[in-house]
Parts: structure tokens; C-alpha cells; sequence
């Protein structure tokens, strides 16, 4: 695999969750492989609020993703993969009370985890 660059983004006052932190890094780890995989260019992680909720967006400079409704189904693959990354991922997402979201498809892809902000002073507490 050749080299890509990878970019964090973390903005300032992200609201507080609760999530098991091995949970949050395996599904981090599916979609950033997805992303050096299928994708091409730079893969940027942000760590954003919005909506009282926390987001983490993982983008690639690909060249994006057709236009399915099976693109979480287990089983599907698209670029010669096992079908079994993104569907693992959303149901590790779903398992911690977030929801994993293609929020993008075209011209580069974006994938969106977000996870409903908890009541609890501190900022992301993980467990």
C-alpha cells in the first residue's frame, strides 16, 4: 500500500458522551481502512459538535461511492473487499447508541458517526 496522509481535526467544546473507548476505535478503524482501501488522497478525521450531539467525520478524496442502499449490508462489497467493515462498524456505532451515516457519496466520500450528547459535565468520557 502506498503512503496517505492522514488529518485530525478535533474542534474546541465537543459535548460530552459516554462511549467504551475500544468500541469507538475499532469502528475508527474500520472506516479509516475503508477509506486508505477505496479511497485516494488525504483521509481527514474531524471531531465536531452539532446538534447537542457529537460528530466525527471520516472523508477520503476518492472518487466516492454508487449510489446503494446495501452499502451496510453484510456481505456487500464494492472494490474487492470482504463486505464486512462498514457493517461491523455500524452496528459497534449502533451498540453505543450512535448512528454511523453515509453522508456523502459524491464527489469524495464521507462517512459521519453520531452519538447524542449525555448529561454529564467534563466533556467524552470513555470507558
Amino acid at each position: 500500500m502506498r503512503w496517505r496522509s492522514l488529518r485530525r481535526i478535533i474542534d474546541a467544546d465537543l459535548p460530552p458522551v459516554i462511549l467504551v473507548a475500544s468500541a469507538l476505535e475499532q469502528v475508527l478503524d474500520a472506516l479509516i481502512e475503508n477509506a486508505l482501501q477505496h479511497g485516494a488522497g488525504t483521509v481527514a478525521l474531524r471531531a465536531r459538535a452539532t446538534h447537542g450531539a457529537l460528530a466525527i467525520d471520516v472523508d477520503d478524496e476518492g472518487t466516492g461511492i454508487a449510489a446503494t442502499d446495501q452499502i451496510f449490508d453484510h456481505g456487500v462489497s464494492y472494490g474487492g473487499g470482504s463486505g464486512i467493515g462498514l457493517a461491523f462498524a455500524q452496528q459497534l456505532t449502533a451498540d453505543q447508541g450512535g448512528r454511523l451515516l453515509l453522508a456523502r457519496r459524491q464527489p469524495s466520500t464521507r462517512f459521519t458517526l453520531i452519538f447524542p450528547s449525555t448529561p454529564s459535565p467534563g466533556g467524552i468520557r470513555i470507558r
